[in-house]
Parts: structure tokens; C-alpha cells; sequence
């Protein structure tokens, strides 16, 4: 037992040898985020670039603690205790289990540390992006409302109609595919997403020109400055949401229409498979030719 002690400590000290070194990176991961929590608020010039530098000092400090984790996975795995005495081994396992369990809780430490360093750079950043939309907000959300009040019905409306009522014209025979081949069936199904993209199309020109929201602004603001105009353009988003409702109608027949081809394809390729297979076993029987050498002929064509 003695014996074998002593090997394993010397497994568990060599494994153990990367920890210093994921502690340092850990440390310097730790050392780049201090001017988020210490002293006087910097300005976001300085702290933006610090955001990237800790995030990849993060990464680099992760593989370090993961290649740690794979050195004591080995170490057990090498450590094979091949004892005849189930007592002597459950010892030995006791041992090797009490060595390890320090450096694992390290380990844990490490990743604990490392994630409140990727912490505070996530609320540093939700934090500017929050200041920031305030500013923007009170900007927009003006010029928003200057913009949407007394606005009747869109000519962007009226436009994008008939677009969705071309859509369902062309998904409407769909459902009559029976006597079309797949070939046929994966045409028509081309056609119909052409129809429907160019209703969406319109359906986003229209939202747009109800609400003039840029694609481009913060999800969060972009929901608050909707709130604001939403109850000064009621109708409008009422007949939005009604062409909505008719477009995901359109998008599911066309998904329904596409698995009726897959099944069909699929029932001609077992189709072709079952006569293939009769064939063949219609020429074996009456030529009598061994099936070893009639697969022997058709590989060589």
C-alpha cells in the first residue's frame, strides 16, 4: 500500500505541475479588469479596449485550466490499480481520490475567477449600452412621434396587399400535387417561395413605413421606441398583424408541401427498389446463375 502511495503522489505532483501556471494566467485575466471595480470610473475609451484584452486573456487562461483538467484525467487513467485484495484496493482508490481532490478544487476556484472576470465585463458592457440608448432614445423617440401622430392609413399598406393575395394564389393549388412528379412538385415549390419572399418583402416596407424604426439600433431600444408610436398607429398594426398571420399561414403550407415531396421521393426510390429486386431474382432463377457471380457481373458493368 505504502508502495503504491508513493507512486501515485508522484502521478498526482507531475499532473499537478501546469497549476502555477493556470493561477498566473487566471491572476493576469483578474489584473485587466481592475479599472471596472477600482478607483475613479474611466472613460469608455479606456475601458472598451480592456473588454477585448479580458476576454481573450479569459480564453487563453480556460485552455490552460482545461489542459490541466486532461493532465489529472491521464494520471488516473495511467494509475492502474491491479490489486488481488478488494480491501487493499478500495484503499488505494481512497488515496488516489483524497490526492486528487485538491488540485480539483482548484481547478474549480480557477473557472469560478475566470467567470466573474467575464462577469464584469458583461455588466460594463450592458451598463454603456443602457447609457447609451437613453441618449438615443430621447433623441428618437421625438422624432418618432412627430413622425407617426395623425398618420392614417400607409400607401405602403395598400401596396403590400396585393403582393401576399399573389402569394396565396400560388400557394393555393398546392394541395393538388397528386398527379405531379417530384421534379414538377420541387418547381412549383420555387415558385412559391419567389411569390412569398417578394410578399415579405413588402410586409417589411410597410411595417417600416408605419413605424420608421432603423434595423439597425439595439434590440431594446428598438421594442421601446416601437412601444411609444404603437398607440398612435393602432389600425395600421392591426392590418400588419393580419397580413402577418396570413404570411406564417403561407410559410407552413409551403413546409407541408415540401415534406409531401421528400414522401414522394422517398415512395419512388422503394418503388424502384422493389422492381429492381424482382428482377434480378427473376433473372436468377430462370438463368440460374449463382447471385455471388450475377453481383461479380454487375460491378464489372
Amino acid at each position: 500500500l505504502e508502495a503504491k502511495k508513493a507512486e501515485l503522489r508522484r502521478l498526482v505532483e507531475d499532473a499537478a505541475a501546469s497549476v502555477p501556471a493556470v493561477e498566473q494566467s487566471v491572476l493576469e485575466a483578474e489584473t485587466i479588469v481592475e479599472p471596472f471595480i477600482k478607483g475613479k470610473q474611466k472613460e469608455e475609451a479606456e475601458l472598451m479596449p480592456l473588454c477585448e484584452k479580458a476576454e481573450v486573456a479569459v480564453a487563453e487562461a480556460r485552455a490552460k485550466c482545461e489542459a490541466a483538467k486532461q493532465e489529472f484525467a491521464a494520471s488516473i487513467a495511467s494509475s492502474e490499480i491491479d490489486v488481488g485484495d478488494e480491501q487493499l484496493r478500495r484503499d488505494i482508490e481512497a488515496f488516489l481520490n483524497a490526492e486528487l481532490k485538491r488540485p480539483q478544487i482548484r481547478m474549480g476556484q480557477f473557472e469560478r475567477r475566470l467567470q466573474r472576470v467575464i462577469n464584469i465585463v458583461t455588466r460594463y458592457r450592458k451598463e454603456l449600452r443602457h447609457s447609451r440608448n437613453k441618449v438615443v432614445y430621447k433623441s428618437l423617440s421625438q422624432q418618432l412621434l412627430e413622425s407617426v401622430q395623425g398618420k392614417g392609413e400607409s400607401q405602403a399598406i395598400e401596396d403590400a396587399e396585393p403582393q401576399l393575395i399573389d402569394a396565396e394564389s400560388e400557394v393555393r393549388p398546392l394541395g393538388k400535387h397528386k398527379g405531379m412528379t417530384p421534379e414538377e412538385m420541387r418547381g412549383k415549390a420555387a415558385q412559391v417561395e419567389a411569390a412569398i419572399d417578394s410578399a415579405r418583402a413588402a410586409l417589411t416596407a410597410a411595417s417600416f413605413a408605419v413605424i420608421p424604426i432603423d434595423d439597425t439600433l439595439d434590440d431594446d431600444l428598438k421594442r421601446k421606441l416601437r412601444a411609444v408610436a404603437a398607440p398612435h398607429v393602432k389600425r395600421p398594426l392591426m392590418r400588419l398583424g393580419q397580413f402577418e398571420r396570413r404570411m406564417v399561414r403561407l410559410v407552413n403550407l409551403l413546409a407541408t408541401f415540401r415534406k409531401a415531396i421528400a414522401r414522394k421521393e422517398a415512395n419512388g426510390a422503394g418503388q424502384v427498389n422493389g422492381v429492381a429486386s424482382k428482377l434480378l431474382q427473376w433473372h436468377v432463377s430462370s438463368t440460374g446463375v449463382e447471385p455471388g457471380d450475377l453481383f461479380d457481373q454487375l460491378c464489372e458493368g
